[in-house]
This record gives C-alpha cells, structure tokens and sequence, in this order.
C-alpha cells in the first residue's frame, strides 16, 4: 500500500530519530555509552586486560558505523525511494531525486525544523599583505538557508602566490576545518580542506568581454593626457557616442593578470555603457551556482550623482557622494550575497551588465577590473545545485595581491566561525550527516514537518 507524502516523510524523520537518539545516548557526558566505556575499561583489573579492553572497543566502533554517514544514506534509502514516488520524481540519481524533492516541498509550502545556522563572516588577519575579499554565499536561490554544512571554525590561508603560479591575482587559498573526531559517536571539527583560487579580470572574460575596458579603438592613453575612444569592444552606449567617456592611466585599480597594459574608463557626464553577455560573448550560466559581480570605483573630483550597476533583473544604486573622494572602492552588484547573486534572482530575456552614472553635476566617475565569475562550492559536489551539500566562497585578490606563506611561514589568512542551534534539528542533521543535502526549513515550531 503506497504511503502519502506525509506518511512518507513522517516515515523518514523516524528513521532519522533513531540515529539521533543513538548517537544522544552516546556522547552524553558522564551518563552516555562512550563515557560509560571509558569509565568501564578504566576499571578493568584482569588478566585478559586487553581481551576485555578490546571488546569494549569492538563494541564502539560497532555502534559508531551506525550512525556514519554512508550507513546513515544507505538506511534512509527506502524511505527516500518512497518519498521520490510520491513527489512524482522520474530521475535515476539520488541527487536529482533530491532535489525533485526540494522543489516539491517549496511548490507545496512545507518545510522541516531549521538548523538555525549563524555563518560567520570571513575576517582577514592582522598582518595580511594582500588587501583582498573574500565571499560567503549561504543563502541559495530560494533564500533558504543553506544547512548542508558544519558547524565548525575555518581558516581560509594562501597557499600559492605569484611566486608559484607566476602571476599575480589569482592566488590559490586553502579551506581548512578542525580536525575530524575519533569517531561519529562524539562529533567535532569538519576534516574540510580544499583549494580555492582567486577570480580574476582574465577569469573574467569567459563570462564578459573586456572587462577592464582594455581595448578600444581610438588614440592611446598617457600620463595627464586622457583620450575619447572611437569604440570599446563588446560595450555599447546609450547616448550613441563615446563623448561623455574617456579611457586614462592616471588612476588605475591594477594590472589584469596576464595583460600587457591597464587602462580605466572614465565616465565625464551621465552615460550608460552595457553587453549583452549571451549576443556578444556567447555567455553560459549555471543555474545551480552562485556568481559574483563587481567593479573597482574611483569617485574623482568629489563626482556627485549615482553609479547604477545592472546584472538582468538584478542591480544596485550606489550614491558616489557616500563613497571616499579621490580613492578606489571595490563595489558588489549584491552588497551582501543572497538570492539575487543565482540565475534564478537576475534572470532575463536579455542578459544584460550595465554600468549607468546618473544624476551627475560635478567630478567624474572611473571603472576598473570588473569580476563576473561563479562562487566555489566547499564541501560538496559540483552542479547539485539546491538543496545541495556545501558552501559557496568567493575569493577576490586585491591591489596588492595575496601572500602565501614560506618556510613554515604563515600565508595571508581569513578565518570565520560557523555555529549552528543547540537544539539540533534531527533531520535536517542527519540527511547532511548522510551527505545528501538539506531541505526548505524554518526554526521557531513554523516548519510543517517536524523532527520525532
């Protein structure tokens, strides 16, 4: 007889409980089995002292492959199968019924009990060199919270700088968390350690074509001595002419990477300069990863007005008098990452990057080394989008590029520390325990599916 969704998924959470209540039992302290083992094995006074030992050791190990993570999706299996019939999923993978699942649950408004995670923010340490950024994008395409993940303290640390890669801004980071416990009856630290590299204006280019504004048609550039370009390739003009821009070398936010020359562009008068990503550069994205959008901004001359950034259906207005005068300030098309940094929260007809200055009366405006790039999934597997395991980082080199470190050195550094509620929502836990995602939830008694 063929269970209802709910009865199916009630049917999940009490496979869930049982791991959850198995591992409670075990990790309480003083009262709980491994501390009983402990206390056990201490007080052997035997000839067969290590028989014995042995055995209560044999005895932990057993229980603890219990509640592993790959007995844990393999024991859930039944259930999932159950739910993926009843959701009306077709796919073969586990993952893709996984995420028909997730799709099924927001289509029908119900979700389960949240982690309540608090995702810390990347904080450079004191005696970096490179003056880079580095991302977090915790929120996925639904602004659900992302709860595939570890509650655990990360140190993000360059690893390879230009002396090793021989060039500068695309320095690789290594991810790092606490070391994993003896075992999962008494769990701490995520074992997480993964490379993560640097996106820069030559990344850039698979996704939009010059960037930098480094090539144009017209005369070159010098020292005091800013030029109008005739063109400036794969960016258009609403105004039709190129009068109100000039190309300059006078304030510029770095060399590209693999660039011979650098070259700002200068906005004199209100103008809009924009690409159609998909008709000029052939621009593919996926729906199933996170991207970050910026630019370098050089408010000159006390430049009054608005600088509007536009990705899609996504754009942010930035008022140039809040900016610092005569400095560089990097700007993000999402100020702070959440939904509207996937392709569900800026899609379009017309894949459109604008750059627009309005409102203008006095100084100028002056753009450099645009990103348009994709967040790096941690933790996870690649393309499993929603509902997926991981978390997304996106790191940002800066004018002065990242410092690996040398010699048991110490290489520029971010750390941050992600936490999750006390209370621990079982299956939200246990199917990230399982590797195999999180699902909607919200906290507060408000979910429609709760733990047992």
């Amino acid at each position: 007889m063929s269970a209802t969704f709910a009865e199916a998924m009630e049917g999940l959470a009490f496979r869930l409980n049982i791991y959850d209540d198995l591992e409670a039992f075990a990790a309480a302290a003083t009262t709980g089995w491994v501390d009983l083992i402990g206390t056990a094995k201490a007080d052997i006074n035997s000839d067969f002292a290590a028989s014995a030992a042995a055995s209560y050791e044999a005895d932990r190990e057993a229980a603890a492959v219990i509640v592993d993570g790959a007995n844990v999706a393999t024991g859930i299996g039944p259930f999932m199968a159950d739910i993926a019939q009843q959701t009306g999923s077709v796919a073969l993978s586990a993952a893709e019924q996984f995420r028909d699942l997730f799709d099924y649950m927001i289509a029908n408004s119900q979700t389960v009990n949240s982690r309540s995670f608090t995702f810390g923010t990347p904080a450079a340490a004191g005696g970096n060199t490179g003056d880079g950024e580095i991302l977090r994008c915790t929120t996925d395409d639904r602004a659900y919270q992302m709860q595939g993940w570890f509650p655990d303290t990360f140190t993000l640390e360059c690893v390879e700088d230009s002396n090793q890669l021989g060039v500068q801004f695309e320095e690789v980071l290594l991810l790092r968390g606490a070391t994993e416990s003896v075992d999962n009856l008494q769990r701490s630290g995520s074992g997480i350690e993964e490379e993560i590299a640097c996106w820069s204006e030559r990344n850039t280019e698979t996704y939009v074509q010059n960037p930098s504004f480094e090539n144009f048609g017209g005369t070159t550039p010098t020292a005091g001595s800013p030029q109008t370009p005739t063109s400036l390739a794969g960016w258009t003009v609403t105004s039709g002419a190129f009068t109100n821009l000039q190309v300059q070398v006078d304030q510029l936010w770095r060399t590209p990477p693999g660039s011979t020359k650098s070259i700002s562009l200068t906005f004199t008068a209100n103008e809009t300069i924009s690409q159609d990503l998909v008709a000029v550069n052939g621009t593919e994205i996926d729906q199933n990863v996170p991207y970050a959008v910026g630019v370098a901004v050089y408010r000159r001359s006390s430049c009054d007005g608005t600088l509007t950034i536009t990705l899609g259906g996504v754009n942010r207005a930035v008022t140039m008098s809040g900016l610092a005068n005569n400095a560089w300030t990097w700007v993000w098309l999402v100020a702070s990452p959440d939904a509207n940094n996937w392709y569900q929260g800026f899609k379009s007809n017309s894949l459109t990057l604008s750059y627009a200055l309005s409102g203008r009366s006095t100084g100028q405006l002056v753009l450099d080394g645009g990103l348009f790039g994709p967040f790096t999934l941690a933790g996870g597997a690649e393309g499993t989008g929603r509902g997926a395991m991981g978390t997304y980082v996106f790191a940002r080199s800066g004018q002065t590029p990242f410092v690996g470190g040398a010699g048991g050195l110490t290489g520029d550094r971010f750390t941050w520390t992600d936490t999750e509620d006390a209370s621990r929502a079982k299956n939200q836990f246990w199917l990230a325990t399982a590797g195999v995602g999180y699902l909607p939830a919200l906290g507060g008694g408000s979910e429609t599916i709760a733990d047992k």
